[in-house]
């Protein structure tokens, strides 16, 4: 945005639609119409505008002349035209305020200006859509420019189509935007406490050609411009940084996600001992670290990460478990020469306790049997785990163990504690 570099841009700033506003409205028009003790004629309405997508650009007006005028005391702006009734700005303009005269009535005493700065107000967030950079446009027609977020009272005036306006703030339900109005936005004022400036002639397209360079009304301008800029170059630096922030947090939550779909192919693959961690580890690591320069310490994508933190760390045990039971399964398989002793019979075997064929059933003593010709010899335990049962079923073996009955049981149990393969399944 220009910093006044010269009168003619400082004028450009602050009069881009105050011609667009004499045109449509004339100079000796009123937005309210008042009964003769200058009261509202009605009840306040609801706001009439009808959000729309998107805003056109608004057409330059013809030449026109606009009138600068200053307050020769404090000003107080109101809504309605009654000098009985309080102002709408807590503290009132100071006296030599200059405003731009947008209309006058003269049977109610009052004008209604633009404060060459702009007027703080809210308008409902239904009606306005951000442009970037602390700026925002009315998307409607004749919509409300209020003192208060509240749509109950009469408003302050209402706005073109494509009106722009500086974003301040937000209401905490985010249905209302504080913002500073553009030279179209107007509150009325007592006439007599105004006194004329001069005329300063419009170009085409709201571009001024008064305001001498270097002038002492240029520097006064330049000086009021400024002051009640001040708020809104501040809060559009924090509309500039939140945007930087969310587009870091954006990023790097589809960095996660990423991630996250990487350990979903990998799960699939159903190889738990050969899960691949340490990319997505690495990965997490640099999270964290961009989280620690972003200062984030809650929020979405903080407790995304510590979700992806947690299944990395879930997955690596399953990993590591995983692996550990194929290692004891290698140590508990009989040797090759036991195996092969077992499948020749000229070869010295030891004696068995029991030999048939392993099949699971699932029981209250043993889940394993040790079948032949369709009996039951017994069931089969491993109470040290030497052995992973499961991997011999169906397998023909030979077992030595202790034998035992359980009580009140007519069939034995054999608690292997070696156990021979005589053939696979």
């Amino acid at each position: 945005m220009p910093r006044f570099a010269s009168a003619p841009a400082l004028a450009g700033l602050v009069m881009v639609f105050v011609a667009q506003v004499q045109a449509q409205d004339g100079p000796g028009s009123s937005s309210f119409p008042t009964l003769g003790n200058g009261a509202p004629a009605k009840a306040a309405q609801e706001d009439a505008a009808t959000p729309v997508p998107a805003a056109k650009p608004v057409e330059a007006a013809p030449a026109a002349e606009a009138q600068l005028f200053e307050a020769t005391e404090e000003l107080g702006l109101r809504n309605i035209p009654n000098a009985e009734l309080p102002a709408i700005n807590a503290e009132p303009l100071p006296k030599g305020t200059l405003v731009w005269m947008l209309r006058r009535d003269e049977a109610a005493g009052f004008s209604r200006v633009s404060v060459l700065g702009g007027i703080e107000g809210w308008v409902h967030a239904s009606y306005v859509k951000p442009l970037g950079d602390g700026f925002a446009e009315v998307t409607g027609d004749k919509v409300a420019f209020r003192s208060e977020p509240d749509k109950s009272g009469w408003p302050v005036d209402r706005m073109r189509k494509g009106t722009v306006l500086r974003l301040l703030d937000k209401d905490e339900k985010g249905e209302w935007y504080r913002v500073l109005g553009s030279p179209a936005v107007g509150a009325l004022v007592e006439t007599a406490k105004l006194a004329l400036v001069g005329g300063v002639p419009i170009k085409a397209g709201g571009e001024l050609a008064g305001f001498d360079e270097g002038s002492d009304l240029a520097k006064r301008a330049a000086a009021q411009q400024a002051t009640r800029l001040a708020a809104w170059e501040a809060q559009r630096e924090r509309f500039r940084s939140e945007a930087e922030m969310n587009a870091a947090l954006a990023a790097l939550e589809r960095e996660i996600a990423d991630v996250e779909g990487s350990l979903d192919v990998e799960e699939r693959r159903g190889d738990l001992a050969g899960l691949e961690l340490a990319g997505a580890q690495k990965l997490a690591a640099g999270f964290h670290g961009k989280v620690e320069e972003l200062a984030v310490t809650e929020g979405p994508v903080v407790d995304r990460l510590a979700a992806l933190d947690q299944r990395l760390d879930k997955l690596a045990l399953i990993r590591d478990a995983a692996i550990k039971q194929q290692e004891l399964a290698r140590t508990l398989q009989p040797h090759p020469a036991e195996a092969a002793a077992a499948r020749h019979p000229d070869t010295a075997l030891p004696r068995f306790e029991q030999s048939g064929w392993l099949r699971y059933r699932p029981g209250n003593y043993s889940s394993f049997q040790l079948v032949k010709g369709g009996q039951i010899l017994c069931y089969v335990t491993c109470a040290k785990a030497r052995y992973k049962l499961e991997d011999y079923v169906g397998c023909q073996l030979g077992l030595q163990g202790g034998t035992g009955f359980p009580d009140g049981a007519d069939f034995k149990v054999v608690d292997v504690s070696k156990l021979f393969v005589l053939s696979s399944r």
